[in-house]
C-alpha cells in the first residue's frame, strides 16, 4: 500500500495545507514547518496553540530556497518525517495515519523544530 493511502482524510488535508503554505510564501519546497503550521490548523478553537510557537513555525517556513517552484517537493526533513509518521503509526499498532502520527514523525525527524520551539520559551534543549 503506498504511504498516501495510509493518511486518515484529516491527515491528508493537513499536508495538502502544508503545500498551500509553501506555495503562499513562494517556496520550492513543503518544509517540516508548513506542515507544522498545517498540523496546528486542525486543533479544535478550545486549544489554540501559543503565539509564539506560531511564531516561530511562521519564520521557519519563511526560510529556505524561494522561487517559482509549486511547493511540489519535500524538504529533507520533511521526507525522513512522513516515512517516520508510519514507522510511529506501525509502533502503536498499526491502521491508518493520523495527524498526531505526522507530528510525532516530525518531532523526531526535524530536530530544528523542537529546539527552536524550546529556545522560544527559553527551556532547556
Amino acid at each position: 500500500m503506498e504511504l498516501w493511502q495510509r493518511f486518515t482524510p484529516e491527515a491528508r488535508r493537513a499536508i495538502l495545507a502544508a503545500h498551500e503554505a509553501a506555495v503562499s510564501r513562494q517556496r520550492t519546497a513543503i518544509g517540516s514547518a508548513h506542515i507544522a503550521l498545517a498540523l496546528l490548523s486542525t486543533c479544535p478553537p478550545a486549544v489554540p496553540p501559543p503565539e509564539t510557537v506560531v511564531a516561530v513555525l511562521e519564520r521557519q517556513a519563511a526560510e529556505g530556497p524561494a522561487g517559482e517552484g509549486q511547493g511540489s517537493n519535500f524538504s529533507e526533513e520533511a521526507q525522513r518525517a512522513l516515512p517516520r509518521a508510519l514507522r510511529v503509526c506501525n509502533e502503536g499498532g498499526g491502521g491508518p495515519i493520523t495527524v498526531t502520527h505526522v507530528m510525532m514523525g516530525l518531532l523526531r525527524e526535524a530536530p530544528s523544530l523542537p529546539r527552536e520551539l524550546a529556545a522560544s520559551y527559553d527551556l532547556p534543549e
